[in-house]
Formats: structure tokens, C-alpha cells, sequence
């Protein structure tokens, strides 16, 4: 799955983080714009994906107890990735356009 493998690769690139994919929790949902908090996608950032998105969400906890989450923005006319946002123990750390 590509969400997954573009997870793990986030996860090396900004948590320095090796995973498990086995471990991986994964959901995927349509939103519409509405939906979706400014915490987690800044409105500056939202107002330029489609409406709806599909936001594929990964979670994972590592052998320290940290919880991580992702959210993988996936325009659903296309099934391209276009954003994420990589979140740790509640807080977002990356807001990132893929594209």
C-alpha cells in the first residue's frame, strides 16, 4: 500500500524511526473541507487540495511508547498523495505537500 510505504519512509525521515509495517493501524475515509480541522491542516494548506479528499490515516506506537499518526491527503479523482501530516504524541510536527 502506498500510504503505508510513504508512512515508514516519513517515519525514517523525520522521527529517525525504523517500523514495523506489520504494526501499522490503517483507516481510510472521505472528508469534505468542512470536516477537518485547521490543527491538523491549516486552512492556507487545505484550501489547495480537492474537496473532498480522501485521508488515509496510519497510526503506529514505537517500543518506547510514542504514538505516531499520519494523515495522507489522497485526491480521490486521481489516487495521488498529495499532503501529510506526520503527528507525535499529539502534536503535529510536519505539514508537507507531497507534490
Amino acid at each position: 500500500m502506498e500510504s503505508i510505504q510513504l508512512f515508514t519512509k516519513f517515519m525514517g525521515l523525520h522521527a529517525d524511526t525504523a517500523i514495523d509495517e506489520r504494526k501499522i493501524s490503517f483507516e481510510s475515509t472521505e472528508l469534505y473541507q468542512d470536516e477537518i480541522d485547521e490543527k491538523l491542516i491549516p486552512i492556507m494548506h487545505l484550501k489547495q487540495l480537492p474537496n473532498p479528499i480522501q485521508f488515509d490515516t496510519l497510526l503506529y506506537e514505537d517500543d518506547k511508547g510514542n504514538d505516531w499518526i499520519a494523515g495522507i491527503v489522497v485526491n480521490p479523482a486521481t489516487n495521488v498523495r498529495e499532503y501529510i501530516v506526520l503527528i507525535h504524541n499529539g502534536q503535529p510536527i510536519v505539514n508537507e505537500f507531497l507534490l
